[in-house]
């Protein structure tokens, strides 16, 4: 039940992160959109620290996840750890 809650918490901020940037050209413009990229990286926070709540065993299990890169993510976005910008694109392609 709490594996699926969590699951739920991510795949709702995907398809939120998904929603805002559908109609975008790409990275520059998402990074000149600074409303839009706080909305964003307001639900990779979420992913992010939900990632980190997940149990050793299912990281083992979900392999193809890349663990480190949601965790340097979630530690820049908690901190306000500037520059982000490499992470933040690489997760919104993910």
């Amino acid at each position: 039940m709490l594996h699926r809650s969590l699951y739920d918490i991510v795949a709702d901020s995907g398809e939120a992160v998904q929603t805002l940037t559908r109609e975008m050209q790409g990275e520059d413009e998402l990074f000149a959109s600074t409303l839009t990229l706080r909305a964003v990286e307001a639900q990779l926070l979420t992913m992010a620290h939900t990632l980190g709540n997940l149990t050793p065993e299912l990281h083992r299990r979900l392999h193809q996840v890349d663990w480190a890169g949601w965790a340097a993510l979630h530690d820049k976005l908690r901190n306000g750890i500037q520059p982000r910008r490499e992470e933040t694109w690489y997760a919104v392609n993910g």
